[in-house]
């Protein structure tokens, strides 16, 4: 990314390609089956989905019984279904089966609902129909089951008397956990009749009507949320729904903070607003958005004059940049050739695409303004834009300006994780060298990959790995084809100014600043166990070139890096780095913060010039540049770390590996508790009790998930967490 790229400041946010839903167990309940419908040896099931289903969503229905031991026994059969269309919540499905070996005997059966293969299967709901209503002691029979690993009876599986046609009858009101617990209670069920397939008499209640209050329950991802008054998460609080429905001329507000999550389509006859800093997350990734009139809005940071420049994308299907702002000048940046093309504010807007434009030119400044995008629904989904890639070897003909297309928030590390066609480093435009000390220059920019992000000033905070709804920013193409922004990148909340931050998970880190009297750079060293020392895309960030009074950065392969991470920390290694000044004068070394076992380490700046060690903990380093120039050979840094809290570190060491959902876990001290979570912090898997150095599983449930956040307990009581990555 060359000085072409520079002369525009940008508005700075914080912050799916799915084959099938992957559901969890009690997502599904079996209300019926007729074992032998009027001597037609044809079986009847129906179920009831309690959580929606994108088309081509598959479930396994088998008749083999569930081993004390763990394991489906073998000997009968599995039917799969697949969702031909999208599935609602509160929608019956029925399945005509034609027996083969899947057969339901008359005497006493079980049917078990999954996901998965059937060695590593994720239980869904299961009945179990032979005897008493209890469950078994083993499967030691074709007729017996025990109760399958991952359900409760009484909670998402139900054990009957022993009749080959049973239908529920109790009652279909309530929220998702009442209306799972009465099916699963064996006194709300009864026989049913062997030569019709019955209708439910009663009628099950997904729905909940907004006017001052529900009409229902609260909304959950079960219910139909109907907006039949206006509604403002500020007074009336967060919701999530299945379905969302907004009537006549009432108006949904989303305020600043609020998030609003929608499984399926939106039915949108009145007006929906997202306000800056709101959140509005769907999860189905072709749900429909019926309705146009749908508005984001995004306030951009102060600008210093009207001609400074701003990066923006749309997060509606069909926006023009007259919305963003009424500006002197538009541009979007073409890759294939690496320029600048003028647009006009009628030109549109293409999804996934970032743009840019100078500030309103009806307000005076220093000021802020807010772009408004109305009048088209909201992006959902899978969003792919072609990269572009120029092949020849030059990295920086390979530039590529996108933009986060969804009314919330994504995870910077989930699109890194997903998109292997660009570089691992995201870079965010900031503008805050003072015009008068070199505008629009290189080291503006700030850096985020899994190392972490790099800030554009001394104290400022980096970015979090999050991208906020109508963030642009540049990424780096390392060969053709496409970046693709999906549902599964979506993250609730962390919407804010991409500066404000949130909490992390400390890690052995450091940043470092270079200053002079009008320029500044920081560059990031992190010590990561998934990390290598060698370039590692994920993890390692180059630094942009020129522009700048300063630039600081670390040497590795003779390329300059603004994030360097490597392999744990060593205190034998010396890490080599360099600095460019387009001035002279007095310049100044100092740690802007750290993290982890650097705390408890001297961090010595070696200046071989002047032969010079001296510890940046006690003070910063001030030295003279009498000339212009690069300068690389100057300055390297190590740690002296006390052996005690170095023993500790590798005592703690884990090696970590996530792939194909196979998780393995080596340490070298006891791991006592595991939990795993997804990147928006939804507990996915948790083991306690383990009382071993290893342990190795395969997680059912983490369906496209490609970052997971590991919650790893020892023995001591010691808490560990790490991101991995499934390959």
């Amino acid at each position: 990314m060359k000085v072409k790229i520079l002369f525009f400041t940008a508005i700075l946010f914080a912050v799916s390609i799915n084959s099938q839903t992957t559901l969890s167990a009690g997502d599904i309940a079996i209300i019926q089956y007729n074992a032998d419908l009027n001597g037609s040896g044809q079986e009847v099931i129906k179920f009831l989905a309690l959580a929606p289903m994108e088309s081509g969503t598959t479930i396994n229905f088998t008749d083999n019984g569930w081993l004390n031991s763990g394991g489906f026994r073998t000997g009968e059969g599995t039917h799969v279904w697949t969702a031909s269309s999208n599935i609602n919540c509160g929608e019956i499905v029925t399945m005509n089966i034609t027996p083969g070996s899947f057969n339901l005997a008359s005497n006493g059966d079980q049917i078990i609902a999954y996901q998965g293969t059937s060695g590593s299967p994720t239980m869904l709901f299961a009945i179990n129909n032979q005897g008493s209503a209890v469950w078994q002691a083993n499967a030691n029979n074709s007729n017996n089951s025990a109760l399958p690993t991952g359900l409760t009876n009484g909670t998402n599986a139900v054990a009957l008397n022993e009749v080959d046609n049973v239908i529920y009858t109790g009652s279909l009101t309530g929220t998702k956990a009442t209306i799972l617990a009465n099916i699963c209670n064996s006194a709300n069920w009864g026989p049913g009749s062997n030569t019709v397939v019955q209708n439910f008499s009663n009628t099950f209640t997904s729905e909940t009507t907004w006017t001052t209050s529900w009409s229902n329950p609260n909304p959950e991802n079960y219910f139909k949320a109907i907006i039949d008054g206006d509604y403002d998460t500020a007074t009336d609080g967060n919701f999530t729904a299945c379905e969302l429905q907004i009537n006549g001329t009432y108006t949904l507000t989303i305020n600043d903070g609020g998030v609003v999550t929608v499984e399926n389509e939106i039915v949108n006859n009145g007006a929906i607003v997202v306000e800056d800093n709101g959140s509005f997350v769907q999860t189905i990734p072709d749900a429909v958005n019926t309705g146009t009139n749908y508005t984001v809005q995004r306030q951009s940071t102060s600008q210093l004059e009207e001609g400074n420049y701003t990066y923006w994308s749309s997060p509606l299907t069909s926006s023009t940049l007259a919305e963003v702002t009424a500006a002197q000048r538009y541009y979007s940046f073409t890759a294939s050739t690496q320029t600048w093309v003028a647009q006009t504010s009628a030109s549109t807007m293409t999804p996934g695409v970032g743009y840019i434009n100078t500030g309103n030119s009806a307000i005076t400044y220093p000021n802020t303004y807010t772009a408004s995008f109305n009048g088209s629904a909201f992006n959902n989904g899978a969003i792919s834009v072609t990269l572009g890639f120029s092949s020849d070897g030059d990295a920086d003909n390979d530039w590529n300006l996108l933009g986060n297309p969804y009314p919330s928030a994504i995870s910077a590390d989930t699109f890194i994780a997903d998109n292997t066609s660009i570089g691992g480093t995201l870079y965010f435009w900031t503008h805050n060298t003072a015009d008068s000390a070199g505008d629009n220059t290189q080291d503006d920019y700030v850096l985020w990959n899994g190392s972490g992000g790099t800030g554009s000033c001394s104290g400022c905070a980096a970015p979090d790995g999050n991208i906020a709804s109508g963030q642009g920013f540049f990424a780096q193409a390392l060969s053709t084809g496409t970046a693709t922004f999906t549902n599964a990148m979506r993250v609730s909340g962390s919407n804010t100014l991409f500066y404000k931050g949130r909490p992390t998970n400390e890690k052995d880190r450091i940043w470092l600043n270079l200053s002079s009297k009008n320029g500044f750079s920081q560059t990031l060293l992190a010590f990561l166990e998934d990390a290598t020392d060698g370039v590692d895309r994920v993890y390692d960030g180059l630094r942009l070139n020129g522009g700048g009074k300063v630039s600081f950065y670390s040497i590795l392969e003779a390329k300059k890096y603004g994030i360097q991470g490597m392999a744990s920390l060593d205190t034998k290694e010396i890490i080599p780095l360099g600095f460019e000044a387009a001035e002279t004068g007095s310049f100044k070394i100092e740690i802007d913060h750290l993290e982890g076992v650097i705390k408890k380490s001297k961090v010595i700046l070696i200046d071989k010039e002047l032969q010079v060690e001296h510890n940046l903990k006690k003070e910063p380093y001030q030295f003279t540049v009498n000339q212009t120039g690069t300068f690389n050979d100057r300055f390297e840094i190590r740690f002296k770390t006390k052996e005690k809290d170095l023993n500790r570190l590798k005592r703690k060491t884990l090696k970590v590996h996530l792939k194909r959902n196979h998780l393995l876990v080596f340490s070298k001290e006891t791991i006592q508790n595991i939990a795993v979570y997804s990147i928006s912090g939804e507990l996915l898997f948790s083991k306690e009790d383990i009382d071993n150095k290893k342990f190795r599983l395969k997680i059912k449930n983490i369906g496209n998930r490609k970052v997971l956040i590991l919650k790893i307990q020892f023995a001591d009581g010691e808490i560990i967490r790490r991101k991995v990555f499934n390959q």
